[in-house]
């Protein structure tokens, strides 16, 4: 056996040094796996202060690098209709007043957060815009579904990032009323067609 080992040292060295290749690249091949989907932006929107249309919409940044908020788009369905409305500005600016008071457009940092509003009133300023003051409907109305979406830049992307939630809401037997999330995640849009139907939806809303 040794006589045979001695004799077949090059093929041996041959292939333990492919075998040691093999393994270093799929060593490098899952660290450079893991570094991109650590560099994956990544937003959350949630439900805060309980579940129902009073809760508060709360949008969060887990990127590893900040973000910048350039729209929120809010969707309201009822029966086979639907109509949305960019809820990024609050009010008009007035004279030298602090903006984050009149606008949810902005930076955010990693790890932080900004509360945009009850489901209630984003619901009402849809509905408002496009059916006038009377929102009888929307409130009587047993099932119905709002939708956030949040477009924003990251530095490390070339077009507008996006993510999206979307909350039934639904009413118990009792006749309470709540938001049931459809999906347990917010769902993170990262395909190039969709982004590019982002972008031109930002255009829409400028």
């Amino acid at each position: 056996m040794w006589a045979w080992l001695f004799k077949h040292t090059d093929i041996l060295s041959v292939l333990l040094n492919a075998g040691m290749l093999v393994v270093w690249l799929a060593y490098l091949n899952f660290f450079f796996l893991a570094f991109r989907e650590e560099r994956k932006p990544k937003v959350l929107i949630n439900r805060g202060e309980g579940s129902g249309l009073d809760g508060c919409c709360i949008i969060s940044n887990m990127s590893t690098q900040p973000i910048y908020v350039e729209s929120i788009i809010a969707t309201v369905e009822i029966g086979d209709e639907q109509w949305s409305l960019a809820v990024t500005d609050i009010s008009a600016l007035e004279g030298d007043a602090d903006r984050k008071k009149y606008t949810r457009q902005g930076p955010l940092a990693r790890g932080q957060y900004q509360e945009i509003g009850s489901f209630r009133d984003l619901a009402t300023r849809v509905l408002e815009s496009h059916r006038g003051p009377d929102v009888a409907a929307y409130r009587s109305e047993q099932t119905s579904r709002i939708e956030l979406k949040v477009i924003a830049i990251h530095s490390s992307e070339d077009m507008p990032i996006a993510a999206e939630r979307k909350f039934d809401v639904v009413t118990n037997e009792e006749g309470k009323t709540y938001l049931q999330p459809q999906r347990v995640a917010t769902r993170q849009i990262r395909t190039r067609r969709e982004r590019r139907e982002n972008l031109r939806l930002l255009e829409t809303y400028m």
